[in-house]
Parts: C-alpha cells; structure tokens; sequence
C-alpha cells in the first residue's frame, strides 16, 4: 500500500527491555510510515503487567511483539500476547532469528527481520495493514457491553468521550438520527428550556446534568475535529411531543450558529427510523435503536477498534450517498422554517 493512503494506525510494540534499541529503530520505520508506535518506556524488567499496558493494548489498531531469543523467555512478553488475543487485535509479530515459537503465535504471519534491521522498511511498505486490521467480513466479533437504560447510555457516550479527550486524542463526531446529541441544552439544568425540551416526559436532576455533560464533551470534540450528521429533523419525530420537536431544533439550531465555519457537515435522511448511531473519532460506536418518550435504551457500545473503523466505513459510505447536503447556514434557514412552521 503506498505510504500517502496508509491510514495511521496506532500500533502497540511489545518488546523485551534488553531489545530496547532494536525497538526504537523499529518505531523510527513506523513513524516513517506515518503510522502511531505505542509504547511504555517507563517499565523495566520484572514490572508487573500493568493496568496502563492493558489500556494502550485495548487501543491499538494492531499489536506487534518484536520477538526475539530475549524477549520470548520474558514473561510479560507472553502476557502482553495473551491479553491482545483476548481483546482479538490483530497481530503483526517481527520476528529475528527462529524467534517465533508456534505454541505462542500459532498461524499468525510475522515479518522476518534481520538484525541490522535492512529491507525492514521495504518489507512494511509492503504489507497490506488494511487487510490485517479489517479483513473481508466473516462471522461478527467485537468486544461490546449493552448498556439497558438511556442513564446507562449517556453515562458510556460521556466516559468514552471524556477518555479520549484526557489523552488529547479529540476525534470526529458522526451521529445518525433524528437530531442527535446537539439538540441537549449546554445551559444550567434549571433553565426552563430543560422542562420545554422533555415536554410530558421529564428527567430527573442527574439525567439532565449527564445529558449536559454529553452535549459539552462531544462539541468539544466537534470543535477540534468536526462533526459529520446524518439527519432527518425536516421530519416529525416519533415519540416526541410536537412542541418538544420545536424546541431541540431550536437548540441546535443555536448549537449551528455558534460553531466555527466549516466544522459541521449535514446530510439530510427521509426514512422515519428512530436508529441512533453516535461514532467518536475511531475510538467507539454507540448504536442505540430502541427509543421511548425516556430516551434510547438497549445500546450497543463498540469500543473494538478494526469494529469501529468499519463503522466509520459504513457511516461514510452512506453519507457519501445521501444526495441533499448542507452547510451550516442553509441548515440554520431550513431550522427557522421549520421553528416557524412544524411539520404535521
């Protein structure tokens, strides 16, 4: 695959401490690459396998053991590989020498390497890692939770969203619904247009003030990174009181007036489904698809990585296809006429 298509896969590099100057050059050929090395210098021999190396692992792309006759008697070696075969991330092992023993890897392709590490560089220019981290669709895995309440829900859209911004990994925002999550007030949750947006369906103190933290965190999001929405508010929603409707287009219309230019991308949708589908950057998906007067209820969240770059896949794709697109001032005209006259 050619370097300027390569999508920049975040990569986690096990290695034994005594391969730690192989491991740097390697990371120097990935970064070439412009692909995403991860890695924890700060262990040293004989740490225990930490919680910070399972969390870097659950969010790599691909994991690549750099074996060697060191690193396969280190235990820890053997217990990075264990836990990334758990999670099901793809595997692209390196391995020098006769370094890769098949009760370990089994039938897994590694690259073969020399020391001197020369046509390592030819070999990963090479390699297809779109085929390693999304293969041609076979039966579903991914790890998922099911969140059964829309507490549940907005307590994963928040935790998930508030995660990658700690690590300064702000992604963009794509949602598919009816409004989608910038139709929640950013104001004081006892601001009366809480009570005028629920209409007969009222939430309790802490919902509203979830539900607020939702909206803030994915426009932070948003700001940094843009936001991608696939809509259908031209439409009455089902299960929504009518002034209730008015009301959330209201709000996001102001949501639109006060974004920056370019960041907000509109396609409209004619179905009358109530599926809610929210992608965060290429860190989770969270698609929800039964609805009530209370929210949505019975998600799915997906936080598997090669599972939500085939979401965004998806997403895209149909985006891509939708043929009314907005920007933000013609979606701010179509709102106030929609404020002005709602549909019946």
């Amino acid at each position: 695959m050619p370097e300027s298509n390569l999508y920049p896969y975040r990569i986690f590099i096990s290695y034994a401490r005594d391969d730690d100057e192989l491991a740097t050059r390697i990371i120097e050929i990935l970064k070439k690459l412009s692909l995403k090395p991860m890695r924890d210098r700060d262990l040293t021999a004989g740490t225990p396998f930490t919680s910070k190396i399972r969390e870097m692992i659950s969010r790599a792309h691909i994991f690549m053991p750099i074996l060697t006759p060191t690193s396969v008697q280190r235990a820890w070696v053997h217990q990075e590989i264990g836990y990334a075969t758990a999670l099901n991330i793809p595997f692209l092992p390196i391995a020098f020498g006769n370094a890769l023993p098949n009760a370990m890897m089994g039938d897994i392709h590694a690259i073969q390497a020399d020391f001197d590490l020369s046509g390592l560089e030819e070999s990963l220019r090479k390699f297809d890692f779109d085929q390693l981290v999304l293969p041609p669709p076979t039966k579903p895995f991914a790890n998922i939770e099911i969140v059964e309440t829309p507490f549940e829900r907005t307590q994963m859209i928040v935790k998930g969203a508030q995660w990658a911004a700690d690590l300064g990994e702000y992604g963009m925002v794509r949602q598919q619904g009816w409004i989608g999550s910038f139709s929640i007030p950013s104001v004081t949750i006892d601001d009366p247009i809480w009570t005028k947006r629920e209409g007969n369906s009222p939430r309790s103190t802490e919902y509203r003030a979830l539900q607020r933290e939702e909206r803030n965190i994915l426009e932070r999001h948003g700001r940094m990174r843009g936001c991608r929405l696939i809509l259908n508010f031209q439409m009455p929603a089902r299960g929504v009181y009518k002034d209730s409707q008015t009301h959330r287009r209201t709000i996001f219309r102001d949501f639109l007036i006060g974004m920056p230019d370019n960041t907000v991308e509109i396609a409209l949708s004619y179905r009358l489904d109530v599926e809610n589908l929210l992608i965060l950057g290429d860190h989770y998906c969270m698609d929800s698809r039964i609805y009530s007067t209370s929210g949505y209820s019975h998600a799915a969240f997906f936080a598997h990585p090669p599972t939500v770059l085939r979401k965004i896949q998806q997403f895209d794709r149909i985006f891509n296809e939708l043929p009314t697109k907005l920007n933000r001032d013609e979606a701010v005209r179509l709102l106030n006429q929609l404020i002005d006259h709602p549909p019946e």
